[in-house]
């Protein structure tokens, strides 16, 4: 099966349930809501009544922050907090609505609404928990352990270096292998969720397993697909980065403008989102 063929068919399939994309960006609007909500009526505070606020207007004022820091250094630690128990709960989110989308893109014959979506939620959470907590060794195996090796290695080559060019090209070289292995064990525990879902399996590790096997006869296949979307998503990226740096940031409308365009770019990632799970179940019903 060609893969710019599962490609397309995955863009297709992820268009045909944009109610999916729909869900996903009302829960991450009212979720980053509710905790911006908390430290906007604290910067307001600060700002309101001063000449800052005009400052804060032409672009961020690193002198107001540390000001900011300071005079709310008693609070420290419950902002530290506020920002590391979201942090976590979103991670669970995460978990949970990913059982919802892989579940409503492996079901092809019904349409997708709240009721099916947070049921798939539900049904599928603990076991992707479970695949989380294995997901969490495998990472701190692969890309930790074996990145350290690989990097050992490379520096060999930078001990005896002359000019910086060894050291630049070596760097980069080790921030390219992070990030390939990081594509890999991501997709590899992609991969996995499906077969779960699929095969409405509970047996986590067998399932895992089995993932394992089916990777190991195809992997080059399965890594170009994966790579193939990865460069979707860094040309959406690029192209938002870019856009935003060019546009004025000096008024009222210019900021709405750009608050605008950060959740048409949101948007733009959560179909890269589903893109990923569609085109992969794709591969996986094709070869199983």
């Amino acid at each position: 099966m060609r893969i710019f063929k599962v490609f397309i068919n995955g863009i297709l399939t992820a268009n045909n349930n944009y109610k999916i994309i729909i869900y996903l960006w009302v829960i991450n609007f009212l979720y980053s809501f509710m905790l911006v909500v908390p430290i906007y009526f604290l910067i307001n505070m600060d700002i309101s009544k001063s000449l800052m606020g005009e400052r804060m207007a032409q672009g961020f004022d690193l002198f107001w922050l540390g000001d900011f820091i300071y005079k709310f250094r008693h609070i420290s630690l419950a902002l530290i907090g506020w920002v590391i128990f979201p942090a976590l709960i979103y991670l669970l989110l995460y978990i949970f609505l990913n059982g919802g989308i892989i579940g409503r893109l492996s079901v092809n014959f019904e349409k997708v609404n709240l009721k099916n979506f947070f049921s798939d939620c539900g049904q599928f959470f603990w076991r992707f928990f479970k695949l989380f907590l294995i997901s969490i060794i495998v990472y701190i195996i692969f890309v930790g352990l074996i990145y350290k090796i690989i990097g050992s290695i490379l520096e060999i080559f930078t001990k005896r270096a002359v000019t910086e060019w060894p050291l630049i090209i070596v760097s980069n070289l080790k921030i390219i292998i992070f990030l390939l292995l990081f594509t890999i064990i991501n997709m590899f525990f992609d991969y996995a969720k499906i077969r779960l879902v699929i095969s409405n399996s509970k047996k986590v590790l067998r399932e895992t397993l089995f993932t394992l096997n089916f990777l190991r006869r195809r992997f080059f296949k399965v890594w170009a697909l994966y790579l193939l979307i990865c460069l979707l998503f860094l040309i959406i990226t690029i192209i938002y980065l870019e856009t935003a740096h060019i546009m004025p940031k000096n008024t009222m409308f210019f900021i709405f403008l750009i608050f605008i365009f950060q959740q048409i770019y949101i948007f733009g990632r959560l179909w890269v989102r589903l893109i990923f799970f569609a085109s992969e179940i794709e591969f996986y019903r094709y070869f199983v």
